[in-house]
């Protein structure tokens, strides 16, 4: 009870993300027994309540009875009678630093290194050093006829990429404007306000310790570096990465046809009398960058930020889904054949797939800039914020592989200079396996999805009562639960292991029943595209890990020993893990099948790892 009442980093299980962060700054009042041994009273206030008037009027959130056995907050409870307990972070420095990024204050990389430099070097004297310091050791000083590589999973670099414009097609300074995104899109409702935890979450997508190993790896041991995932191709969360992109273009990007054409009839907001389209003030600041440069990756690499991190935003792939890939009774077949033309065959083979005569043009889009009421009054739909980068197919213009002509992605450009260097049997071993892990995630989202993200989705999208009445702390958990207690009422359990995800198939045949002409995609229908269009985003950051890792041994010189460090999510490198051992690859001679720690962690272990020094 103790260390729940004065630690920050263990917050009771039984409140929810928003409701941790609704109690920042809540009070918990102790009032000892009038005698030795009696039991104890703890009320606690959420930060609105007047705690120091305490009064019987005043109705707390909760009065736990304190057992004479509990360990009492402090170790005379005697005096004083009446001791006060603040909810917060005991970690000023870094309560501050949050707080800071909160406000919308961009925090210079330098000040967070040096952040990091600090601790780390409290850390060492107490005998505890970080893996940066750890790999960069073991990299200074390589073993004779030892070659040392480095794939991380972070962001594809500007310098991997090149601008592409389609040649056959008219300019964009004098084509015709592209058409208003489908009326289906446009009557798409407004986006919802975001979570609470989302708005005291200070995550701005920089300050993490991934970001800080690549500066040190690129700083201290620049050209073994590899990044492998791709799915923001052309947009990112730090200015010096952004400005490489935008240094690609040989002339502006043209402005967008409908933002001017919303322009042109002086569209308004409608009132809405909430937050609706607002975003925090740490996000707000991705509107106000350039206007990121356009890519396949980007298009479909928004469903992950929709799954997971900003369900509020509304986006939809259905229209695009439905009316330019699916065309027939074997839409499986379509949807397959599309993705193995953009991602192993070349991006002009991939847009032939499409079908965009007609109508079907104005659904190769994710979201419109306008609002469509049910009374057909047509209004100006509030800003993203940036969440959704590419919101049209780039069908004109986008980023491609460099060198690469005919133009092709960037994991299609790796997996052909592959091939081109003799390893032409790997790459195709990769790509079967490819397609067959995106087959067994589809054939099962809830169960073959460890993480418990699309389940979680889902009960967001398709059972909210469920999903606003149980305890979502842990989706991992969560997934393999048959039942769910409510939290409103205890004695209330909800069915959890009834409760699935249709297979690819079965989404398809809710697909088919989506009419653009009469009306915007369902919920259920919205969230079923997203997980179809992420489970192939989510695998290709593992695809990204093969070739890249194929790359690094084929560099190598005849007799040399090659060591790759993958530094991935655990869900990636287990895939990756997989498919090596396919190919020949074993921990023979290793403890624990060469596993160092556990793949399953308390949010409150330490993680600490014992490493070959």
């Amino acid at each position: 009870f103790k260390s729940r009442c004065t630690m920050g980093s263990a917050p009771p299980q039984r409140y929810q993300d928003s409701e941790e962060d609704d109690l920042i700054g809540a009070k918990l009042i102790f009032q000892a027994g009038d005698r030795p041994g009696a039991k104890g009273t703890a009320r606690v206030y959420r930060p609105s309540q007047p705690w120091h008037r305490h009064s019987p009027h005043l109705r707390p959130h909760r009065s736990p009875r304190l057992g004479p056995h509990s360990p009492p907050p402090i170790a005379d409870v005697t005096t004083p009678k009446l001791q006060v307990f603040e909810w917060s972070d005991l970690d000023k420095e870094a309560e501050n630093y949050n707080k800071r990024r909160l406000r919308g204050e961009e925090i210079p990389v330098e000040e967070h290194d040096a952040l990091i430099a600090s601790r780390k070097a409290a850390r060492l004297a107490e005998g505890i050093e970080l893996f940066d310091d750890w790999l960069l050791r073991h990299a200074g000083s390589p073993k004779p006829g030892r070659r040392l590589e480095v794939v991380i999973e972070a962001h594809v670099p500007a310098s991997e990429v090149e601008f592409h414009e389609e040649k056959h097609l008219p300019k964009p300074s004098t084509e015709p404007a592209e058409p208003r995104p489908h009326e289906a899109l446009q009557r798409l409702e407004l986006d919802s306000d975001g979570d609470s935890e989302d708005e005291k979450d200070p995550d701005d997508g920089t300050g993490t310790y991934l970001d800080f190993l690549r500066r040190r790896l690129l700083q201290n041991w620049p050209g073994r570096v590899r990044h492998i995932d791709p799915r923001d191709l052309g947009d990112d969360d730090h200015e010096d990465l952004r400005d490489a992109f935008q240094a690609l273009l040989p002339h502006p990007l043209p402005p967008d046809a409908e933002q001017l054409a919303v322009e042109e009839e002086g569209l308004k907001e409608p009132e809405t009398g909430n937050a609706t389209g607002l975003v925090a003030s740490r996000k707000a600041r991705r509107a106000e960058r350039p206007t990121p440069l356009p890519s396949w990756e980007a298009f479909f690499g928004t469903a992950s930020e929709l799954l997971y991190y900003s369900p509020y935003v509304k986006a939809d792939y259905v229209p695009f889904l439905a009316g330019c890939i699916i065309d027939g009774s074997d839409a499986k077949a379509a949807l397959l054949d599309f993705f193995r033309s953009l991602l192993f065959g070349t991006v002009p083979e991939a847009i032939v797939k499409l079908h965009l005569e007609g109508e079907r043009r104005s659904m190769a889009c994710l979201r419109s800039l306008t609002y469509r009421e049910a009374s057909g009054t047509l209004w100006r739909r509030p800003g993203d914020g940036g969440l959704v980068p590419v919101r049209r197919a780039p069908l004109h213009g986008y980023l491609k592989a460099k060198g690469s002509d005919p133009p092709r992605t960037w994991i299609s450009g790796l997996a052909q200079g592959l091939q081109q260097q003799g390893a032409e049997a790997l790459v195709h071993q990769a790509e079967d396996w490819y397609f067959r892990s995106v087959e067994e995630l589809l054939a099962d989202p809830k169960g073959a999805d460890a993480d418990g993200d699309y389940f979680m989705a889902w009960l967001r999208e398709c059972h909210r009562e469920v999903y606003a009445d149980i305890d979502r702390s842990d989706p991992k958990e969560l997934r393999t639960l048959k039942k769910a207690r409510s939290k409103s009422k205890k004695s209330k359990h909800y069915d959890l292991a009834s409760i699935r995800i249709p297979n690819l198939q079965e989404a398809f045949e809710e697909l088919a029943a989506f009419h653009p002409s009469t009306q915007a995609a369902s919920r259920r229908q919205r969230v079923l595209a997203k997980i179809i269009i992420d489970s192939f985003q989510l695998r290709l950051v593992d695809l990204a890990a093969v070739l890249t890792m194929a790359e690094c041994m084929l560099e190598a010189k005849e007799g040399e020993e090659v060591v790759v460090v993958l530094y991935a999510g655990g869900a990636h490198t287990q895939c990756v893990e997989r498919f090596w051992r396919s190919q020949g690859f074993s921990s023979d001679g290793l403890p624990k099948r060469g596993l160092v720690g556990k793949e399953d962690w308390d949010d409150d272990e330490p993680r600490g790892l014992v490493l070959p020094r």
